[in-house]
């Protein structure tokens, strides 16, 4: 038989349902890369409608719940959680799956391809699903093809400027542990960048629910969205001759303009199949980078505590763009709807739409107590988004939520901790939140891949992990969430921060014109943001 918390879950989900909503939206990126979309974007305004279309079953693997106690843990340590998901592929004895919608070939992502090269070599039967959105793709062809030569299955999600993203983070070993979250593979997302890093949150679970998230991994895998990457081809000389009957043989000539321009494109090419292969392999950069990972994620890993969950619910989205493929977003819905005392939300970017508006609204009148982290115009990776939220902070705290905006400093982590280098002579390193968590009445935990905003309730492929009646982990949770509330900036009912600082607070001139540059497209598009 359901606990009472299961019971008065599954009984909302058909009001959830009714409320729930399908706009679509714009993929959160970072402001260098932000606008590569903007004519996919537009282009998507065009031919996007609200889609109608029932959601998609109660069914697995979709959508489980665990008969018996599941172990898990939290990680709220970059250094830790990189340090972990080492540990997972070292211990692998049969089989890997790795989903990232980012996957970066910097260090880091050097580092943990190589471990997964190891256990391929080893006979490891190693996947990788990576999404094809072209402003974060990095994992190209080439790493693909070099992957591929160490027994490694690569393949990609989506095309390029499709709407719908595969947004879940997810690494599966042997169906017997694993490990989601809000980091996605790139330095940012473990402390090692010099410039900007993101103050994240993993879970690793281990149990009967593992193989169900597997499985849903397969699902991804299997479905029309995924394609395996083609080999890159060496350019054709025939190309750039104009034809094969040309008289031209470029082999033989090094000096026509033609044949100039096919001999830089081998270059070019031989380069890249290089780099890609030479990255599969560690150097004595990666080695020593590698040992500091492991020794002050070792240290750090000892903070968290491994907690058994009563009931454990695992939710995804299936493959594809459409409503009834959107599993999550109803059952988050309900425990809304559900809930009796309060909600403590971490969000790197709040957008509600206007029905989810509603929904908040209502959750407050009943008595609830709402309280809202999220990132500050500083600290957030997407300033458009900033420039929606800033000019609706004071109808959220009339509304009644309780908002904190984080001012964008780590003071969690001792500089003996700081493995990356910063420059004396260039701006201190900026902190921005990405956890994707949320609490309901002190007992009820979840942590995901979901944004509190329309795109993942909507458009994006997503999942979570709900532990009911475990009020250890939730106190767990809660604290992570109000530590860094401290180091943020209350919001009071007018909006504005509770310190006295501006909204704008340590932005810089030209963020700040691009704010307001970007307030009425913001504000026309918000469900697409």
């Amino acid at each position: 038989m359901l606990r009472t918390t299961e019971q008065r879950m599954l009984h909302g989900v058909n009001d959830a349902i009714k409320r729930s909503i399908g706009p679509w939206g714009f993929v959160h990126l970072s402001w260098s890369r932000g606008y590569l979309l903007i004519v996919g974007l537009l282009v998507g305004i065009v031919v996007s409608g609200f889609s109608r279309e029932l959601p998609r079953q109660l069914q697995a693997p979709f959508y489980w719940q665990s008969v018996r106690p599941q172990q898990l843990k939290l990680f709220n340590s970059g250094a830790a959680s990189f340090y972990q998901r080492i540990n997972m592929i070292e211990r692998a004895q049969n089989t890997i799956e790795v989903e990232y919608f980012i996957y970066n070939l910097d260090q880091v992502g050097r580092i943990f391809t190589q471990k997964l090269v190891e256990a391929a070599l080893r006979g490891v039967s190693v996947r990788i699903l990576v999404d094809r959105s072209m402003p974060t793709f990095d994992f190209n062809r080439f790493y693909a093809y070099a992957a591929s030569k160490h027994g490694i299955q690569v393949r990609y999600y989506n095309g390029a400027l499709a709407q719908h993203r595969n947004h879940r983070k997810l690494l599966v070993v042997d169906d017997k542990e694993a490990l989601t979250g809000g980091r996605n593979m790139a330095e940012e997302y473990f402390d090692l960048s010099p410039r900007y890093n993101l103050m994240d949150r993993d879970i690793w679970v281990t149990g009967e629910v593992v193989p169900v998230m597997r499985k849903t991994f397969d699902a991804f895998w299997k479905s029309k969205y995924s394609r395996v990457p083609k080999d890159p081809q060496k350019p054709r000389e025939s190309h750039y001759l104009n034809g094969s009957d040309s008289p031209y043989d470029c082999d033989n000539n090094t000096y026509d303009h033609e044949c100039r321009q096919y001999h830089n494109a081998v270059k070019r090419w031989k380069k890249k199949l290089r780099l890609a292969q030479e990255s599969m392999v560690a150097n004595q950069d990666d080695e020593i980078l590698l040992d500091d990972i492991l020794w002050n994620g070792e240290q750090r890993s000892l903070d968290g505590l491994t907690h058994t969950c009563p009931t454990l619910t695992f939710i995804s989205d299936a493959p594809g763009p459409k409503s009834r493929a959107r599993v999550l977003r109803n059952h988050l819905l309900t425990l809304f709807n559900q809930a009796k005392q309060s909600i403590l939300i971490d969000s790197p970017y709040f957008v509600p739409t206007t029905k989810i508006e509603e929904i908040l609204s209502q959750t407050i009148e009943r008595g609830v107590e709402i309280r809202l982290l999220t990132n500050s115009s500083y600290s957030t990776d997407a300033i458009y988004v900033s420039a929606y939220t800033t000019f609706h902070h004071d109808s959220w705290a009339k509304m009644g939520i309780k908002s904190y905006l984080y001012r964008g400093e780590n003071q969690s982590l001792a500089e003996s901790e700081r493995l990356y280098k910063r420059d004396e002579n260039k701006a201190p390193t900026r902190w921005g939140l990405h956890g994707k968590s949320m609490v309901v009445d002190n007992q009820i935990s979840v942590v995901g891949t979901m944004n509190a905003d329309g795109r993942s309730l909507n458009i994006n492929a997503e999942l979570t992990l709900i532990c009911h009646d475990n009020e250890q982990l939730a106190a767990e949770l809660t604290n992570q969430i109000e530590y860094l509330m401290k180091n943020s900036d209350e919001i009071n009912r007018k909006g504005r921060p509770v310190s006295g600082n501006s909204l704008f607070h340590k932005l810089p001139f030209w963020k700040r014109a691009a704010i307001f540059l970007l307030t009425i497209p913001s504000h026309l598009l918000y469900t697409l943001l």
